[in-house]
């Protein structure tokens, strides 16, 4: 089974099976639409492409959004397809916040480690910027996924990297 995470900066953060990454962005997207909310920056740039150093304070901002919509949207884990001994997700969450706590954590953490290795390292001459992205993060697909130029996620059509 693959696993499918966050990274950022220095930092991966292992989440889970490419259905349940999937259940957190349709709920996400479902918010974005029904709410008129701008949220881009999660269901599309963390979706399938990447998240610039730049952004990083407005998906923040967003991701925050996305977790207070989350917080009012009941749901029950018993009902999803879930292997509860290989998941992530909170079996004892009532809320959509609550089941994918996880996520809003990983994401904070590999957020603030792009933000921690830029300052430490933005100095040093060949130093580039990790964007924060959803990834394979199985090791060896990972670090194929690590080689891949960013021009590949902003010419992307179809579905994101990590789900094919």
């Amino acid at each position: 089974m693959r696993t499918i995470g966050f990274t950022g900066g220095s930092s991966i953060q292992t989440l889970g099976s490419i259905a349940e990454v999937q259940l957190f962005f349709d709920l996400a997207s479902e918010i974005a639409k029904s709410d008129a909310s701008q949220l881009e920056l999660v269901v599309d740039r963390l979706y399938k492409r990447y998240i610039r150093l730049a952004d990083i304070p407005a998906a923040r901002d967003q991701m925050a959004i996305v977790r207070a919509r989350f917080e009012g949207k009941q749901i029950d884990v018993s009902t999803l397809k879930v292997d509860p001994a290989n998941s992530a997700l909170n079996q004892n969450g009532t809320n959509a916040a609550q089941v994918f706590s996880k996520y809003f954590e990983a994401f904070e953490h590999v957020a603030e480690t792009a933000l921690l290795s830029f300052e430490a390292f933005k100095d040093f001459p060949d130093y580039q910027p990790q964007p924060l992205k959803t990834v394979i993060t199985d090791l060896d697909e990972f670090m194929v996924e690590t080689e891949r130029p960013l021009f590949e996620y902003d010419n992307l059509v179809g579905a994101p990297f990590w789900k094919r």
